[in-house]
């Protein structure tokens, strides 16, 4: 008997405490923030508490121009009061502030104890941010110009540095975007990720390369440039919060420690300003282009030993840093006794911007004398740190040309016969010894034998699959016409609308499959709108989007809202999800999803799926 005893005192304890908590308990709630003024920049914490609810419904979407506001998480706690336990659901959001002004966030709704309840606005202050606020950036960048000044056509070397903190994880993309007129720029190079310093603080730094020319004389704006990047960035603690222990430690201000936050960010590096001057007069006659240091190797000559009319590759290699892209090819001085054709060049890059290197020429030309070495040339460029030009001359290479080249033929000059034609006697040739061809030229052989393309019985068997090939061209034409695959889709759509239509209907079917069927159904009925610019399929719209499109109130388009909602929540949470919904709940989705049920267009004969 004893042994029971101390169960059922238990009991009756258990029962003594949570009596007071049966009786009906009056639902209140309040919203607050965790600092109403703050810097542009800094994160701010919405808490929205409803005490004397066990549950209670999330509010929708919380939109304001200028703030970005997530929902990060909800609790439920329990507190003893004059009337006992007293249940509170507790729902948590981040609020990401990015510009100065006066903001309001506008009443919360949602529904608890039965009942839809209404918080009041709140309003919060944003300040410009500071400079020590800036300088604790997670991300930024900027452009690195070394040269303030620049010559017109002269490439000048650019570099894009993306700063991270190491406690962010970034896919920077690979394009950079550089803004402004009067210049052309190179492809920027693939970022290449090393650790550096930024005023005392470490960061990841991903640097891009490049380089550009200016086209014009005058100050030039490079940028602003742009560059997307999808980054894991970590949940701070909203500023007004007191210090929690567990935040505190590094373990949570991890990305990967399951606090973190993913976005996309526009890094935006500001403009610079470069001051470009035109090239000085006086430039020298083999002077093409070339803005920078260079110099030339010793030229190079295959074969040395030739006759006359025999061609000669001659290769020049240019050295140095500068706009390779506009070096051209050394002057030739002396085209006397040469016929010469136009010269090829490779780049050798020996950087990633492409601006130090190696070009090589290579000319071919033919003597057209006996000469004793290759061709002079000259080659001229304009060197930036100086101011002014310079030029180099490429001495001949020794060149061995033999004999003389034969006499070109004058026009309108008869060709030299000897002897002519006419006196000239007709040689026989000897017989044949080696294997013979074909003789066509007999009696009687002409005719027996034709080519086989001029056979008409050859041309009649080529269009036999001319015309098997023409008539799958038109069958396959005739399953994929326009209207044929729109119907098509159309009759899918349909079949599958009304699958979902009966499960919805059905009231067995399970609350989680329900929900997933209703925000499914709402999104195919509004991807077929007319006012709807989605694709087919709709499976990128939102409960706000569909509200939206079918034109709904504010009080029709909620039980759409709460379908989506619990979708989300059953597919995150899985309370309940097996339970049937009650009929209420069914009779409440099945209207709102009726408001949105499209016209049913007529389908033609041809429409008419196979």
């Amino acid at each position: 008997m004893r042994s029971g005893l101390l169960p059922a005192l238990l009991l009756a304890l258990l029962f003594l405490l949570f009596l007071p908590a049966a009786h009906a308990q009056q639902v209140r709630a309040r919203a607050t923030l965790s600092d109403s003024t703050v810097e542009a920049g800094e994160t701010v914490e919405l808490r929205l508490e409803i005490e004397g609810a066990r549950t209670a419904s999330r509010p929708a979407q919380i939109q304001v121009d200028g703030l970005v506001i997530t929902p990060v998480g909800q609790s439920s706690q329990f507190n003893w009061g004059p009337q006992g336990m007293v249940a509170s659901v507790i729902y948590s959001y981040q609020i990401e502030t990015s510009r100065a002004g006066a903001f309001t966030i506008p009443a919360l709704e949602f529904a608890a104890g039965g009942q839809m309840m209404r918080t009041s606005p709140l309003t919060l202050t944003v300040t410009a941010a500071g400079r020590a606020r800036r300088q604790e950036a997670l991300y930024f960048a900027e452009l690195i110009v070394p040269k303030k000044t620049a010559w017109v056509g002269e490439s000048i070397p650019i570099e894009l540095r993306v700063y991270y903190s190491q406690r962010v994880r970034a896919e920077p993309d690979q394009n950079p975007v550089l803004k402004g007129e009067g210049f052309t720029a190179q492809k920027f190079t693939e970022p290449r990720v090393e650790d550096a310093l930024h005023q005392g603080r470490p960061y990841r730094v991903a640097v891009y390369k490049s380089s550009l020319t200016p086209l014009k004389s005058g100050p030039l704006t490079l940028g602003p440039t742009e560059l997307n990047s999808l980054m894991l960035l970590p949940r701070p603690r909203p500023r007004g919060m007191p210090n929690d222990p567990f935040m505190n430690d590094p373990f949570f201000s991890d990305p990967f420690g399951g606090f973190a936050v993913q976005k996309r960010v526009q890094f935006n590096a500001e403009a610079v300003t470069v001051e470009a001057k035109a090239l000085p007069a006086g430039a020298p006659a083999s002077f093409g282009g070339a803005i920078g240091q260079f110099t030339v190797d010793a030229p190079e000559a295959d074969p040395r030993k030739v006759k006359a009319g025999d061609p000669v590759t001659v290769r020049l290699t240019v050295r140095g840093r500068g706009n390779f892209d506009r070096v051209p090819a050394p002057v030739l001085l002396d085209e006397a006794g040469w016929r010469t054709y136009p010269a090829s060049g490779k780049f050798r890059p020996d950087d990633d911007a492409k601006l130090s290197g190696a070009k090589l020429f290579e000319q071919v030309v033919v003597p057209l004398a006996k000469k004793t070495g290759t061709p002079r040339y000259e080659f001229g460029w304009f060197d930036p740190a100086a101011g002014e030009y310079r030029t180099a001359a490429i001495a001949p290479v020794p060149l061995t040309v033999e004999g003389a080249p034969p006499p070109s033929p004058t026009p309108g000059a008869p060709m030299d016969a000897s002897p002519s034609a006419e006196t000239a006697p007709t040689a026989t040739p000897p017989p044949a010894a080696d294997i013979l061809h074909i003789r066509t030229d007999g009696p009687g052989r002409a005719e027996r034998w034709t080519p086989l393309y001029r056979s008409p019985w050859f041309w009649g068997v080529q269009l036999v699959p001319l015309a098997a090939l023409g008539g799958l061209f038109g069958w396959r034409w005739w399953q994929s016409r326009p209207g044929r695959n729109a119907a098509r889709l159309a009759a899918r759509r349909r079949a599958r609308a009304a699958d979902l239509q009966r499960l919805l209907e059905d009231p067995l079917t399970p609350r989680e499959t329900f929900y997933e069927a209703a925000a499914r159904l709402a999104q195919l009925r509004a991807a077929a709108l007319p006012s709807s610019t989605s694709p087919a399929s709709g499976l990128a719209l939102t409960a706000e989007d569909v509200g939206r499109l079918a034109l709904l109130s504010d009080e029709d388009a909620r039980p759409l809202r709460e379908a989506f909602r619990q979708r989300d929540e059953i597919a995150f949470g899985g309370h309940d999800a097996g339970e049937p919904v009650p009929a209420a709940e069914r009779a409440a989705a099945l209207a709102a999803l009726a408001a949105i049920r499209p016209a049913a267009p007529v389908a033609r004969p041809e429409e008419i799926p196979a």
